[in-house]
């Protein structure tokens, strides 16, 4: 039997409505369910955007959702016909996937909707709950209270980072349930938010780490021995946080499966819900995991000590309905491609303008200035990557310095000058290097922008007017490229190796470095053509 629903066929392609998928039949201990309400989280963005974390192509996405029972299977006991569920799905497993009429849940991995819960409302819970669960319940080893039971009030403090977000609001929530109090870190515009949650404090996270951490002592003093990043931007903060506490055991937990050094003494867990309903080992003991809270938590839902946050339902129904939604939700979401767009759009006046009226007359004039100081920012920017405290601004300076390297672009247009391909995919494409792999995904990150960097120095001297330097930048640029073509190459092989995750931002790396070094050759290669021939023709 065929059904409707939502798919995509590679990484980056458009989310299309099907009417042709086949519809599963539940084993044992699954049921088959209906789609009723699906709620839209980033995994659901990243999944269509990259391609990752998909097992089966074309893929069925989704992951939050709340569905009625059509169909039980043979060994099925704790559901029945009927009933609503919620949960969070076998991510990038298209039968279980949410974005589709019907799909198959396991018996043990999904809550049940009971007491004053919407459906709606509970779309919204289960990504939230279990992530925090596992940050604080199974990472940080915090007993969870029995169903209806609260713990007694503790005089020590869980430190939660990003306490404005979905995975923030439930972490606050099972902070206070299991005793603590609960400091959390956001924005000072949503503070109200996070306080709305049960915070009992507030940290800027606008503010160095070393300054959050002094934050945190003096709102704690010093008691507190958690620490939990909601958000997975934070492992810098949380590490000097919990190198200003004497408190012991020590935790750090997070949502980032990259993985990061700690002081000694901390134990780390990263929670990778990812892997829920999968049979390898860490699938495994996610899934044990999860079967095991989800009675305690879903009790505590029903009670109200777990809140859902209140949906805003997309007007509309059916799957052409949810494709406008995704699209909606992931423009919210992608910044950079706005960016990357309003360039685009600029430089095709400049050049439009060039075509007309010939070069801007100041353009070239303002293209040496803007390389001296390009140079030169580049030259601190690189001292700056070795300096520890500074460390954390240097990844977000090196990230916005790709966005300005636009303005290079459309100077050099501006002045009568060809943009060459090379030129051009590179400069249009690092902002999203550098999201994946120094923002998002951090582990050696300056084996990539230090080179880059270093080359910027030279080049942009050169286009300043240090005419001695062009001898050195095919060198420098070939090296730069090579370093980061080989150094993601051997983390990529290693994790493979090793069985470790995640993947995609070393498999994303390599295959932008490949383009720009193949298209870089292609470069040296034209002008030691054209070299070539004007030798020739002296001589003859």
């Amino acid at each position: 039997m065929s059904q409707s629903g939502v798919t995509i066929s590679k990484g980056g392609a458009p989310f299309t409505v099907v009417k042709d998928l086949s519809r599963s039949s539940p084993s044992a201990k699954q049921a088959l369910v209906k789609s009723a309400y699906v709620s839209l989280n980033p995994v659901d963005t990243i999944m269509q955007k990259y391609g990752i974390l998909i097992h089966d192509w074309p893929a069925v996405i989704g992951s939050d959702f709340c569905a009625q029972v059509i169909e039980t299977g043979p060994e099925c006991t704790k559901l029945k016909k009927g009933d609503y569920v919620y949960g969070v799905c076998r991510i990038g497993q298209k039968a279980y996937s949410p974005f589709q009429e019907t799909f198959l849940v396991d018996e043990d991995l999904v809550f049940k909707v009971e007491g004053a819960l919407t459906p709606a409302q509970a779309s919204t819970i289960a990504v939230g709950t279990i992530t925090s669960a596992f940050g604080i319940i199974v990472g940080a080893k915090v007993p969870l209270p029995a169903p209806g039971a609260k713990a007694p009030e503790r005089d020590e403090w869980i430190i939660v980072l990003g306490g404005s977000g979905t995975v923030g609001h439930y972490a606050i929530q099972i902070g206070r349930l299991c005793g603590y109090k609960v400091a959390a870190s956001c924005s000072a515009s949503n503070k109200s938010v996070a306080m709305g949650f049960g915070a009992q404090a507030t940290i800027n996270n606008r503010a160095t780490p070393e300054e959050q951490a002094a934050e945190v002592k003096s709102i704690t003093g010093g008691k507190y021995s958690i620490v939990f990043d909601a958000s997975g931007l934070s492992h810098e903060a949380a590490a000097k946080m919990l190198e200003a506490t004497t408190a012991s055991p020590k935790y750090y937990t997070t949502v980032e499966s990259n993985q990061h050094d700690m002081p000694a003494g901390v134990t780390s867990y990263y929670v990778l819900i990812a892997k829920l309903g999968q049979d390898d080992e860490l699938g495994k003991q996610v899934n044990e995991g999860t079967k095991k809270m989800i009675p305690s938590l879903q009790a505590h839902v029903v009670g109200g000590a777990l809140t859902p946050l209140e949906p805003e339902v997309y007007s509309g129904t059916g799957f052409e309905s949810l494709v406008k939604a995704l699209g909606d939700f992931g423009e919210g979401k992608t910044k950079g491609k706005v960016v990357t767009a309003a360039f685009v759009s600029v430089w095709t006046l400049v050049h439009r303008h060039v075509a007309s009226h010939g070069p801007v007359a100041v353009a070239r004039k303002a293209v040496m200035l803007n390389s001296w100081f390009y140079s030169l920012a580049s030259a601190v920017l690189l001292g700056l990557m070795f300096v520890p405290q500074y460390e954390h601004a240097a990844r977000r300076i090196y990230h916005l310095s790709k966005f300005y390297e636009y303005v290079d672009v459309l100077g050099v247009r501006a002045g009568g000058g060809e943009i060459e391909l090379h030129f051009a995919v590179h400069h249009l494409t690092t902002p999203y290097l550098t999201y994946v792999r120094v923002l998002y995904y951090s582990e050696g990150w300056k084996a990539v922008a230090a080179p880059n960097a270093l080359h910027h120095v030279l080049m942009y001297a050169y286009f300043g007017g240090v005419g001695a330097l062009r001898s050195v930048l095919p060198v420098t640029g070939t090296i730069q490229l090579l370093l980061g073509l080989g150094g993601e190459a051997w983390l990529l092989w290693k994790k493979r190796v090793d069985g470790e995750q995640p993947l995609w931002p070393h498999e994303f790396a390599v295959s932008l470095f490949g383009i720009y070094f193949v298209l870089w050759l292609r470069e040296l290669r034209q002008k030691a053509s054209i070299k070539g021939k004007v030798a020739k023709f002296k001589s003859a």
